[in-house]
């Protein structure tokens, strides 16, 4: 449980990254810091120690669309899945995919492509650039997010490997003139099917062995009375209820 709160801490932080590495994105190619710095240069200066840094270095767009990229891969690793996820691949990850990478190279080719228009300071073309930066951002996300629950749910389907000890058991009642059939019920390829317990021959002993209150006299030993008196065969019951 504890790993588990561990792993959605680093999920947010991860998320959070993802997001200030889109606003940092904006600052950097969309945004003129002059125009908003009103502390003595401090935004400007920002502004310029950030663009040392290898992904703004060059100038270029794209190494910056593909470092988010790269922070979305790993914040999807840490996404919790959610039980019986119905997974559509074409409406879940197809579609907001390629989407959501379509919108990407939309913003870089808007980014360089200027427009006369502007609004509230900013050309058009920015403007575009950001909406479909954050809409391709986002997308990506969420088609991502869906893989990572999808891979997540079969890994976790069955933890306690029901499906590879569970078996084929006998369906049909084997039943002769000295048999105790028993119904059952049990587990195998992922549903419960019904079966018997066809003890076929009971004269040199049944030894029941179980827990108090794991239903010994109620599942075996009221099965062998009432089939067996029914038969006409005589018994020997050894049970504390009967005692």
């Amino acid at each position: 449980m504890e790993e588990s709160k561990e792993l959605q801490g680093f999920y947010k932080i991860f998320r959070t990254v993802v997001y200030v590495s889109v606003l940092l994105e904006f600052f950097e190619y969309a945004i003129d810091p002059a125009m908003l710095d009103h502390w003595g240069g401090i935004l400007t200066d920002i502004h310029g120690r950030i663009k040392q840094w290898m992904i703004y270095h060059d100038g270029n767009l794209v190494y910056s669309k593909i470092a988010t990229v790269l922070l979305i891969c790993i914040t999807c690793v840490g996404t919790r899945n959610k039980k019986h996820l119905e997974f559509n691949a074409r409406r879940q990850v197809v579609y907001p995919l390629t989407s959501g990478l379509l919108l990407l190279v939309i913003s870089v080719w808007m980014f360089g492509h200027t427009m006369g228009t502007r609004l509230y300071t900013l050309p058009l073309n920015i403007i575009l650039y950001m909406i479909a930066s954050i809409a391709g951002v986002v997308l990506v996300h969420i088609a991502l997010d869906n893989i990572s629950k999808f891979i997540k749910e079969g890994l976790m389907k069955d933890r306690f490997n029901f499906e590879n000890e569970s078996f084929e058991q006998c369906e049909e009642k084997v039943e002769n003139e000295y048999s105790v059939n028993i119904p059952m019920r049990y587990y195998y390829k992922g549903k419960f099917r019904k079966g018997w317990i066809s003890v076929s021959n009971c004269f040199r002993g049944t030894w029941v062995v179980g827990t108090p209150g794991s239903g010994k006299t109620f599942s075996i030993i009221e099965p062998f009375i009432r089939q067996h008196s029914a038969k006409g065969f005589a018994m020997v019951v050894y049970d504390y209820k009967f005692v």
